[in-house]
């Protein structure tokens, strides 16, 4: 059996503050516009249009600062998904005159475009047709002709589609006020929504916001107080919660692109998980700016707010969460005994939406003796697992009687620990009896038989070096002959002269 090995990779999230007068910032790609004709709606007269909002609109339009691009495609296709029977072959011809406004509100057309599709069932056939324009602000598509060849246009129709869309790339104006803190108000989020069905499931509390078209990212920044602290008034100016004293210390940031963020439920206590959110833009130089917090605006909604109890109050535990760049994270969580000893490291693994739990069992000196290899559960929530690893198939404690128990001298030379159930934990995984075992590479993972663990013996000395160590897998157990062996010795002294004559 080989050893499974978990590497995360991990960056520092890097914050930057910056104070400026008047700046003006990039927005990203709009959305897409699009519009489709389907079947019979393909036909002489038939038209479809499209066109940017915000260029026709005179509120929004002094808003843009720059459009990058504006691609518009209009495509006649083959729809090979609709589930029913086509002809064995066709060809189908669709004349179509595209009127379209350029940037300066000027209406023109191109007269005629044809555009074709054909099928061949035994051959080679084209599927789509597209026609690629630049420029145009507002494009329409007017069918002028349709006909068919090899087959009735009637039984052809069901599967063509004809779609007009346009993709714009765009900057806009967001202009910021000096002080101590850059701000926006014109542009800033003002109201923060919170979504606690998540908790029960991941353990992690999802807020959300209106997205706002001129922001590019946004900062959202947390912080976790203490109840008994709140209630004090420590953080309240004039009977009103001060977000300036909310968010002074120990408060956590990051930065997304995202409308939305999960912010892991991995604090102490009884207290109150406060949040907020700003817009941020990076001018073409590097220079960053950034909207008023949401915390300015209270009585709309701006300071977001969710009571809890506390993560595993009756348990030992410490909690690292790393953050990446684009709000990634990683958040590992090892709870202790009441001796402080690790006993289980558990982490969420973002592929799978999956917890991973490894596991470390003691001798009766408090040695580490047994390490489990980390697996995966069938949880989304980080906590602690009791007997995740079992002894039997009846749930029985895999405790320091069964590997650190001497029944005779000889078995203290030659005696490994035993297999432990294959129904439970590392060694359910790592066997036939993993749910998952016939799909993707689950199909590649060893079977441990029952020995998905590495064990340790020590000296009988109480100096605590280490005898024997075993590996992972039946083969390479302490008593298999494949472990490894320490051997101690006193050193010699030896005579230098002698040695180099």
């Amino acid at each position: 059996m080989q050893q499974v090995r978990y590497k995360i990779t991990l960056s520092v999230f890097c914050l930057i503050v910056c104070l400026t007068t008047w700046f003006t910032s990039y927005a990203g790609s709009e959305p897409v516009y699009t519009s489709v004709l389907r079947g019979d709606s393909i036909k002489v007269g038939g038209f479809i249009t499209v066109k940017d909002s915000v260029f026709f609109d005179p509120v929004l339009k002094p808003g843009i600062l720059r459009t990058n691009a504006v691609n518009n495609i209009v495509s006649l296709r083959i729809n090979e998904y609709s589930g029913l029977v086509m002809p064995d072959s066709f060809k189908v011809n669709v004349k179509v005159r595209l009127i379209y406004t350029s940037k300066d509100n000027v209406v023109d057309s191109i007269t005629e475009k044809v555009m074709t599709v054909d099928y061949f069932k035994s051959g080679k056939y084209k599927s789509k047709d597209i026609v690629y324009l630049n420029g145009a602000y507002s494009l329409t598509v007017k069918v002028l002709e349709v006909t068919a060849s090899y087959a009735s246009l009637a039984s052809v129709l069901p599967f063509l589609e004809l779609e007009n869309k346009i993709r714009l790339d765009r900057d806009y104006v967001m202009n910021s006020v000096s002080g101590d803190e850059m701000n926006c108000t014109d542009n800033a989020i003002q109201q923060i929504s919170k979504d606690i069905s998540t908790i029960n499931e991941y353990g992690e509390l999802k807020i959300y916001w209106t997205p706002n078209r001129v922001v590019e990212q946004y900062d959202v920044e947390w912080t976790y107080l203490d109840k008994s602290a709140i209630d004090n008034g420590r953080y309240t100016v004039s009977g009103q919660l001060s977000p300036t004293l909310i968010f002074r210390n120990n408060a956590t940031r990051i930065r997304t692109t995202a409308d939305t963020c999960m912010i892991p439920l991995l604090y102490d206590g009884d207290g109150s998980l406060f949040y907020r959110v700003r817009g941020v833009q990076e001018t073409p130089s590097g220079e960053i700016i950034a909207t008023s917090w949401s915390s300015d605006f209270i009585s709309a909604g701006g300071l977001g707010r969710h009571d809890f109890l506390g993560h595993e109050r009756k348990l030992n535990w410490q909690a690292t969460t790393t953050f990446a760049e684009e709000s990634k994270r990683k958040s590992v969580v090892q709870y202790f005994d009441g001796s402080l000893r690790n006993r289980q490291t558990v982490t969420r693994d973002n592929t799978t939406d999956t917890t991973v739990v490894a596991e470390t069992l003691y001798d009766k000196q408090g040695r580490p003796v047994i390490q489990v290899l980390p697996s995966p559960s069938l949880s989304k929530l980080i906590g602690y697992t009791p007997s995740f690893n079992v002894l039997d198939v009846n749930g029985s404690a895999y405790d320091k009687t069964i590997y650190d128990t001497l029944l005779s001298s000889v078995g203290n030379c030659d005696a490994g620990a035993p297999a432990m159930a294959n129904t439970s934990g590392a060694n359910k995984y790592y066997s036939p009896n993993n749910t998952l075992k016939d799909k993707a590479f689950h199909q590649f993972i060893p079977n441990a038989n029952g020995y998905a663990f590495s064990e340790t013996q020590y000296t009988q000395d109480n100096t605590g070096r280490i005898n024997k160590q075993g590996g992972v897998g039946q083969e390479f157990q302490i008593g298999s002959q494949h472990e490894t062996k320490y051997y101690y010795g006193n050193a010699e002294q030896t005579d230098i002269d002698a040695l180099f004559g």
